[in-house]
């Protein structure tokens, strides 16, 4: 019985997870809380994907790790349109070639938007979290 869950999953999660960090490059202060969640998950992330292919899952940890990867993913994809819609394109130093780059405006960032997003992050870290101790048994 397939679940369509696999290497490639994690890959996905994985390369999500690697845009979405260096998304947070040269953000204010208020985006760290989610940086250092996202640097959580990232190593979550890698074990669950070691313990993964070393073992042989059952079907309902297949179910389970698919479901938490899932609610991660989720996540992610919000935070980035959420990132997106707080993204201007600008000129972050004065240099003689002006080069264009992506910003995060600063007066637009919502501490309660950060705070809701940093809850659901979490909550989907201790699920995967979760999963993984189990897999651990």
């Amino acid at each position: 019985m397939s679940f369509g869950f696999g290497v490639g999953d994690f890959l996905a999660i994985a390369q999500l997870l690697d845009e979405t960090r260096k998304r947070f490059k040269g953000a204010p202060a208020g985006y760290n809380a989610l940086a250092d969640e996202t640097r959580t998950l990232q190593i979550i992330v890698n074990d669950v994907k070691v313990q993964a292919e070393d073992d042989d899952l059952s079907a309902s940890d297949k179910t389970d790790l698919y479901n938490a990867l899932k609610s991660c993913e989720n996540v992610l994809k919000e935070l980035n349109a959420t990132i997106d819609s707080l993204t201007e394109l600008g000129v972050s130093k004065p240099t003689s070639k002006k080069l264009p780059q992506r910003m995060l405006q600063r007066l637009k960032w919502d501490p309660q938007q950060a705070d809701r997003l940093r809850a659901r992050l979490v909550s989907a870290i201790q699920l995967l979290d979760a999963v993984r101790q189990r897999l651990d048994r």
